[in-house]
């Protein structure tokens, strides 16, 4: 029984690591969109500046980011790190 069970449960894993690795990529062209929207609110408080950014797409879809960074010379470059994350369905 218990070798069944152990059967089973990599059975589904494997069958879920093919459909993984399928390339989607039809899937991806079908629902492919372009900007439609952004709207960016800034804010400067302490020698640092923070940004809102909305983005919508023509498919409708949304993101929304912040961009916290400290205030810079103008041409002055800063390293980047993205953190990308979120409640539930990664908003």
């Amino acid at each position: 029984m218990l070798l069944l069970a152990l059967a089973l449960i990599f059975t589904i894993i494997g069958v879920y690591a093919l459909e993984l690795a399928i390339p989607k990529r039809d899937y991806f062209i079908e629902r492919r969109g372009v900007l439609a929207h952004q709207e960016v609110t800034e804010s400067s408080q302490d020698g640092v500046v923070s940004k809102r950014v909305r983005l919508e797409s023509t498919t409708g879809r949304t993101v929304h980011m912040r961009v916290v960074r400290p205030k810079t010379a103008p041409g002055e470059t800063l390293p980047v790190i993205v953190v990308m994350g979120g409640e539930g369905t990664g908003k």
